[in-house]
């Protein structure tokens, strides 16, 4: 694995070379305001950790359940500084990262959010950046990615807010962040602090400008609704969602988010949503409706 440092003049270094060595050979100290990181070699687990002056930012990367996919992880080049990750997938396998981005106050512009785990599946010869932006971060790219979020309220806010309302209310705040969707262009996923939410904004017409709101019955995010793949990603999230345990049923977003596919407006994905897309979806094919 092969790491390099560029500081804010401009300078490259070689991080492992330059970096001092704590605690074994796990820690080091150096210096760099960005860093560019080559796995050559498949790993079943490989994490990486920077604290720098105002954030913290992991990377993790783990092979999955999946039997062919158990034990494999993967080669990959990763660019990041505390701005955000560039990461292209070199190999064969597809992989899920973890990133968790932590800013300190002062150095963010969407409290209550002060971190975000982002995790998200790259396909092989894949290249997928998350950019911090004014209201979230900005995932872009090309092809088909699986994205999960987890926002974290800072603490001073979650005890805040727990004094002041209860227990039920405390737990549905907590979890109005939280989203996970399919996106095929451009997307910026913006913390609505007025509305105390997570909302998608979308730059579909490729011009660089996030402005563009979530289509209903465009499941996978390509601007496109009601094609087969929209089809496929809500039978998946139904069924997704139908197994999950109850432990985790409140929080977890299975595939798709409601104002994609909800297409009767009664606060779930469910089997009539999924009725109406695919009959949409046919009267768009027999040429019936444009």
């Amino acid at each position: 694995m092969d790491l390099s440092s560029t500081t804010k003049d401009g300078q490259t270094y070689d991080f492992w070379k330059l970096g001092k060595v704590n605690y074994g050979d796990f820690i080091f100290f150096g210096k760099g305001s960005s860093f560019h990181l080559e796995k050559n070699e498949r790993a079943s687990g490989f994490a990486f950790s920077i604290l720098g002056e105002g954030y913290r930012l992991r990377i993790e990367q783990f092979d999955r359940k999946d039997p062919e996919l158990k034990g494999v992880g993967s080669k990959c080049k990763i660019d990041f500084s505390k701005d955000g990750i560039t990461y292209t997938n070199t190999d064969t396998q597809k992989i899920a990262l973890s990133y968790i981005f932590t800013y300190d106050e002062g150095n963010y512009n969407f409290t209550p959010v002060s971190r975000s785990t982002i995790a998200i599946e790259v396909a092989p010869n894949q290249t997928v950046t998350v950019s911090k932006q004014n209201t979230g971060f900005a995932i872009t790219g090309g092809g088909e990615v699986y994205v999960q979020t987890m926002p974290m309220i800072a603490h001073k806010d979650l005890t805040a807010f727990s004094k002041s309302h209860s227990y039920e209310e405390f737990l549905d705040w907590v979890g109005s962040y939280f989203i996970n969707f399919i996106r095929s262009k451009d997307v910026l996923l913006q913390f609505n602090t007025e509305k105390e939410c997570s909302e998608l904004v979308y730059d579909f017409d490729g011009d660089g400008v996030f402005d563009d709101a979530p289509m209903l019955g465009d499941t996978d995010g390509n601007g496109k609704p009601y094609e087969p793949s929209d089809i496929y990603w809500t039978m998946l999230h139904i069924a997704d969602k139908a197994i999950t345990s109850h432990g985790a049923r409140r929080y977890y977003q299975g595939y798709v988010p409601n104002i994609e596919a909800d297409t009767d407006n009664d606060g779930n994905i469910d089997t009539s949503d999924l009725f109406d897309i695919m009959y949409e979806c046919a009267l768009r094919g027999a040429g019936l409706k444009k």
